[in-house]
């Protein structure tokens, strides 16, 4: 059973990815979500997603580059 952190913590990482989407920095992401600590929402973020927030911006930067080189052909 997921605890009441748990969930508060899956809900915050998913307004962080929304946040992320839009191009924001991870560190402003951090505070906008809630977290005063960026390592530790990235540890909370990794637990959540199996990736830090800086892998994960790199695989939105890369799934945009092919979209972008799929709509120009």
């Amino acid at each position: 059973m997921i605890d009441d952190i748990e969930l508060k913590h899956s809900k915050l990482i998913n307004k962080a990815k929304e946040y992320m989407s839009q191009g924001k920095r991870i560190y402003e992401i951090a505070q906008m979500v809630g977290f005063d600590d960026v390592s530790y929402f990235s540890r909370v973020f990794r637990k959540h997603e199996g990736c830090s927030p800086r892998e994960y911006e790199n695989r939105l930067r890369e799934e945009k580059r092919k979209q972008n080189e799929e709509n120009r052909d």
